[in-house]
């Protein structure tokens, strides 16, 4: 399944279950109330859930205009909360439709379900699929992921080559030190690809 994203094209095999849960319509059902969800949402290999964040910091060839770099600028650039927000809301974006689910009348006869057969077998159906993605976001550690996919210049007017090459592990830093709960976190990118074997991603610009 192939999607488009900021002028990059991400192909995930089928080991994903995949959302591009910005334009999801649970997401955007409440959108209005200043909720900002990451880019996808998706599960990996039936028991791993992973948040990806999109940013392209690339010029684009149709654009003449360089790109706006202002969010990855000084100590503390915008791009760190502006993730951290992301993630937080999605958290709550989690939450509310696994609520919504659970107030169905058909819920209980789909625990029923789950409790006979392997969740696994469901998980391309809504009910399962946002039920496994609220159940691996609440146990956390090595099965949750959450990915800043970052595609920068080598190099810009106002950030040296030096500059930019350490950006990703400056923001990894940053992250660990924020978020409490256990998980993997990954500022990724074409380059540098966790999960190379089975997503594909190209710069379209």
């Amino acid at each position: 399944m192939t999607f488009n994203e900021s002028s990059l094209s991400f192909s995930f095999d089928e080991n994903w279950i995949i959302k591009p849960f910005d334009k999801h319509p649970f997401y955007q059902a409440i959108s209005g109330q200043g909720f900002k969800g990451v880019d996808f949402i998706g599960i990996y290999k039936k028991e791993t859930l992973v948040l990806i964040e999109v940013k392209n910091y690339h010029r684009r060839s149709i654009s003449p205009v360089p790109p706006n770099i202002t969010d990855i600028l000084g100590s503390n650039p915008p791009l760190v909360n502006a993730f951290i927000d992301k993630i937080d809301d999605s958290e709550l974006l989690i939450n509310t439709v696994y609520k919504y689910f659970q107030r169905k009348k058909r819920y209980p006869i789909y625990q029923f379900l789950w409790r006979l057969f392997p969740k696994e077998l469901f998980l391309k159906r809504k009910w399962a699929f946002w039920s496994k993605v609220y159940e691996l976001f609440e146990k956390g550690g090595s099965n949750l992921h959450f990915v800043l996919w970052l595609e920068l210049e080598q190099e810009y007017d106002l950030l040296s080559k030096q500059e930019v090459s350490i950006m990703p592990s400056k923001l990894q830093k940053v992250f660990k030190n924020y978020f409490t709960k256990p998980c993997q976190i990954y500022i990724a990118s074409i380059t540098n690809n966790p999960y190379q074997r089975n997503l594909i991603v190209e710069n379209n610009s």
